[in-house]
């Protein structure tokens, strides 16, 4: 009798451990909707690292065409998982001779460098367009395999156009809707930098149960969507579409029509900025005629299916699949407003304070780094505890002084601890692209985007 009940017990245990073993799976798997994003944030492991101190040297391209041998992409193995997401970035308007003393490049390195701290689930790809004035059609070798064993898969544009503009490379921007091998991938300007772990952005739009849209996008101070970050659901058709809709449907060799902007808005429905703004039914607000302005029109009235951030609250719009066959919009029925606030009630700092966006001359790049020798994190700090100090970070001067640390980190990974940063920065306040000014250009704007892209192989 007494062996009888030795044996139930035993199969009791191996049962509930196998119960134990399944929930865990399923955890790791994806973070589920119905928890708070803190707490899915404090979900991710993180592995610990350790950094030695950096030696300077300022012969940055030598340094390349020297090294014999680069850490090995093994450091930052992929990590197994159910969905595939990426954070991808552009560096637009690049040249092999210019590459080092670019911002831009740096700030793609840090923002991978942190990605890696934290045990990020995503991939890092950056998105390269040549600049019209270069012979070259790529990187060379030696950066191409800088950025490879940094763990950023490349990914080369279409040529330049007749002009290089800035608005040219906000359509730019748009064309992570080509890279189906991903369920969600989510843009970032080099000069937006993660201070907490997005990645619940990914999470929680996945699954039945998700609180938030394949499509997400900032709410700006002054304008509806902020194209510094922004999430998309990648689909051909999609970036098809959106190609067709910059060639055909903006109003080049015009004027911008504030009134009709992309399409008209009518009331009751309007847009919203943290600030309250008159006119929130015309498109008159910064980069409405350029990658802001089609961000808020492709989630909102094309897609029709967007979660709109705000620091303390969310907003949902989604319409029933005959809606979104209809026109206009319709604000009052099928196609609707609607929140969940609750369900975010508890966080404090949300997207817009989990990555800071650089704006204008406050790019670190631009600064002085003689006035950031500081540590705001031990180097020895394990990657929870990096994210845990990170994440509490609010200051401008403590922000630039991680991201110092954090290309600090990044150089000693690769091999580059002999860059003397003293000496290479600040970097010249200089534009390699030019403005918007006339139609001529935006004409070569649309004409550029308008080719489909034929993607390369990404290098492994």
């Amino acid at each position: 009798m007494s062996r009888q009940i030795s044996t139930s017990i035993f199969i009791f245990i191996l049962f509930a451990a196998l119960l134990q073993l399944l929930y865990i799976t399923s955890t790791l798997d994806l973070i589920s909707p119905n928890i708070g994003i803190d707490t899915a944030i404090s979900t991710f492991t993180v592995p610990n690292t350790e950094h030695t101190t950096s030696t300077v040297s300022t012969h940055i391209d030598s340094k390349i065409q020297s090294q014999t041998s680069l850490n090995s992409r093994s450091e930052y193995p992929d990590k197994p998982r159910q969905h595939r997401f990426a954070y991808a970035f552009l560096l637009a308007g690049a040249s092999p001779q210019d590459l080092f003393s670019t911002g831009g490049f740096y700030g793609v390195l840090v923002a991978n460098e942190f990605f890696k701290k934290i045990n990020s689930i995503a991939d890092v790809i950056l998105m390269i367009r040549m600049h019209k004035n270069s012979n070259a059609t790529s990187l060379t070798l030696k950066q191409e395999e800088l950025l490879e064993n940094a763990g950023i898969k490349i990914e080369y544009l279409p040529g330049p156009p007749l002009v290089d503009t800035f608005m040219t490379a906000t359509f730019d921007k748009f064309r992570i809707l080509s890279l189906t091998e991903y369920d969600r991938v989510i843009f970032l300007d080099s000069d937006e930098q993660p201070f907490c772990n997005i990645d619940y952005l990914f999470t929680q739009s996945i699954g039945t149960n998700a609180i938030l849209e394949p499509n997400v996008v900032k709410m700006g101070k002054l304008e509806p969507a902020n194209a510094g970050l922004f999430m998309l659901e990648p689909n051909q058709e999609d970036a098809e579409h959106i190609r067709n809709i910059i060639n055909g449907r903006y109003p080049y060799g015009s004027e911008w029509d504030t009134d009709i902007g992309w399409q008209q808005i009518h009331p009751p429905d309007h847009w919203q900025s943290w600030i309250a703004q008159n006119d929130t039914t015309k498109w008159k607000f910064y980069c409405g005629d350029a990658d802001q302005g089609l961000l808020y029109y492709w989630t909102k009235y094309v897609k029709r299916s967007v979660t709109i951030l705000h620091p303390r609250k969310m907003e949902h719009y989604r319409c029933t699949e005959e809606a979104k066959e209809s026109k206009p919009f319709d604000y009052n029925s099928t196609c609707h407003q609607f929140g969940n606030y609750d369900q975010i009630s508890d966080r404090k700092r949300f997207v817009e304070f989990d990555a800071f966006h650089y704006t204008g001359h406050k790019k670190p790049w631009l600064q002085d780094v003689k006035k950031y020798n500081r540590t705001i994190i031990p180097e020895n700090s394990s990657g929870k505890e990096f994210h845990d100090k990170s994440c509490k970070v609010i200051s401008y001067d403590d922000r630039a002084q991680v991201w110092f640390n954090l290309l600090s980190s990044a150089l000693n990974r690769l091999g580059m601890n002999d860059i003397d940063t003293k000496k290479l920065f600040p970097l010249p306040r200089r534009q390699s692209l030019g403005g918007w000014s006339t139609a001529e250009e935006k004409d070569a704007a649309k004409e550029h985007f308008h080719p489909k892209w034929e993607r390369k192989i990404s290098k492994e």
